[in-house]
């Protein structure tokens, strides 16, 4: 369920399947992907690139 509120904010209940399924959707373009500082180091500790994560199913 979805409704507006003030000042442009938008209150959306999420499950998680949900908010699994928006993720993916925006992550498909990879200009809405930010490798944080945390996402790099444990890319590097289990030695995958950027792109592998970006091909995640």
């Amino acid at each position: 369920m979805t409704r507006k509120t003030t000042n442009n904010v938008i209150l959306i209940n999420l499950t998680d399947a949900t908010a699994l399924k928006m993720v993916k959707e925006l992550a498909k373009d990879s200009s809405n992907v930010v490798m944080v500082h945390h996402a790099n180091v444990r890319k590097g500790q289990r030695h995958v690139s950027d792109l592998e994560i970006l091909e995640l199913p």
